[in-house]
């Protein structure tokens, strides 16, 4: 099973602390034989966002809390910060294969003819 665990930090002008305490995170997260993919996120509309995204596999049942790391670095976060730290299961019959998502057939956008 697959799982998606988001951390997002809204600070006030602390973006960079934030990437800070990444970096150092990023020793952690780099022994995580199960950790597929580690991705960082900022707002487009508030550049003082930031979303740490953390995709999982095969640990068995999804922890409901996070990973013991994605706690760790939200409670980093939280130092600088607001935090809101969820977890996302991944729905298999959206997904055709393990290596991405099911594709969906485009639907052109329709044009109105004008009178």
């Amino acid at each position: 099973m697959r799982w998606l665990e988001v951390i997002k930090v809204r600070t006030v002008n602390h973006v960079g602390l934030a990437l800070t305490h990444l970096n150092n995170a990023k020793v952690r997260l780099a022994g995580h034989s199960r950790l597929e993919y580690v991705g960082v996120f900022s707002g487009i509309t508030s550049p003082y966002d930031v979303a740490i995204h953390l995709v999982w596999t095969d640990l068995g049942d999804v922890i409901v809390g996070g990973s013991e790391s994605g706690q760790e670095i939200a409670a980093e976060m939280a130092k600088i910060g607001l935090v809101d730290h969820f977890i996302w299961r991944l729905r298999d019959e959206w997904h055709a294969a393990a290596d991405g998502p099911a594709k969906v057939d485009a639907v052109p956008a329709r044009r109105e003819a004008r009178a």
